[in-house]
């Protein structure tokens, strides 16, 4: 018989666990029937479907919540369907609750890495910490977040197109001349570069000023609003500095405006997926330097050590997006932080390689 016993558990075990542990032990032993005097009690029950396939899965699982909802009473805000191999199921769940009209809410689990603030912070602080590289310097200044204070008194539906189109006559100045590194931000060093007295194209429209004047008021800005303020940096700076100085810089270069003017903008076309994200995005950026403030506080960190920890405690990040209607069933992985109490719970793609998982283990010692 089996080596354990249930009459003395070392833990406080449910009851719902004991009367289970009861019944799988009297089968072993003695082979007995399970009855439903004794089930009874077991709450809530478990149910267990095979299917031929994911297809078939689906199906199954849709038209039980169906009728769940339709004669059992529950509500679709009561159920969810959860998996281990969440990318599979996602991309074709939706048509078989589509099927059953049951709204379904999928809680995709995304990281935050390729979010425009995570890609400009990196960019921006990059700068610094290799020599204001071509690939830096213009993944920052193309960053959607960030607005020259030069054109702050332009109107605001124009602003972003007039800074691509300069953006643009910029790159191709410094890509065409090397006009990166140090020829970027010594203010001592003079730029002169072919075709720099034309003048500006706007489209089919000539403007007033020429290319050296284009290329002169980036670079000013670019050198009094961005590279002194590297220069605020103390080297080693404490923790708690560090983030100060760097939430600070934010604020400066106008990305905590630009975030909510572009939430705003979200919100008001309807894309409230997007503005939660934004939220979510800063929230956790804030969070960060939070950390930082709570455990280095008085020690020193360099810039280096600061930046590594900084990019990759946000690209770890992730997002959730709380549903836009409350009743609706979820779709999310098992290992989803957002997991909470549902009345009712369907497990797909469970199989002996998902249940439990077998994780593969390395060793420096492989077996002779």
């Amino acid at each position: 018989s089996p080596d354990w016993d249930i009459n003395k558990p070392l833990h406080t075990i449910g009851t719902d666990l004991l009367t289970t542990a009861k019944l799988f032990k009297d089968i072993q032993e003695i082979g007995t029937s399970i009855d439903d005097e004794e089930t009874k009690y077991l709450s809530p029950p478990i149910e267990v479907w095979q299917a031929d396939t994911i297809q078939t899965e689906l199906r199954h699982v849709s038209n039980q919540i169906h009728h769940l909802v339709a004669t059992e009473g529950y509500r679709y805000q009561d159920i969810v369907v959860m998996t281990r191999e969440f990318e599979r199921y996602q991309v074709i769940a939706k048509p078989y609750f589509d099927a059953n009209d049951i709204p379904i809410f999928i809680d995709n689990v995304a990281k935050m890495n390729q979010h425009p603030f995570v890609l400009l912070l990196e960019s921006l602080l990059n700068l610094k910490l290799y020599n204001w590289k071509y690939d830096d310097v213009m993944g920052f200044l193309k960053s959607g977040l960030i607005i020259p204070k030069f054109l702050k008194d332009t109107p605001i539906e124009q602003q972003e197109k007039i800074k691509d189109q300069e953006v643009n006559y910029f790159e191709n100045i410094i890509l065409a001349n090397g006009y990166f590194g140090y020829r970027l931000i010594q203010p001592n060093f003079t730029w002169h570069f072919e075709d720099e007295s034309k003048l500006v194209q706007d489209g089919d429209r000539t403007t007033h000023y020429t290319m050296k004047e284009l290329a002169e008021r980036w670079r000013q800005w670019i050198i009094s609003d961005v590279s002194q303020a590297f220069k605020a940096w103390e080297s080693p700076m404490t923790g708690q500095k560090a983030g100060a100085w760097l939430y600070q810089l934010m604020l400066d270069l106008g990305v905590r405006d630009e975030f909510v003017k572009q939430r705003d903008i979200s919100i008001d076309t309807g894309e409230v997926e997007s503005s939660r994200r934004d939220e979510q995005v800063w929230q956790v950026f804030v969070d960060l330097l939070d950390e930082f403030n709570e455990i280095y506080q008085d020690q020193t960190i360099s810039y280096a050590l600061f930046v590594e920890l900084l990019i990759a405690g946000l690209c770890e990040s992730s997002y959730h997006i709380i549903p836009a209607t409350l009743d609706q069933v979820t779709l999310t992985s098992v290992e989803s932080p957002q997991v909470q109490p549902f009345k009712i719970a369907f497990y797909i793609g469970m199989d002996d390689k998902t249940l439990p998982l077998n994780r593969p283990t390395y060793s420096l010692l492989d077996e002779a």
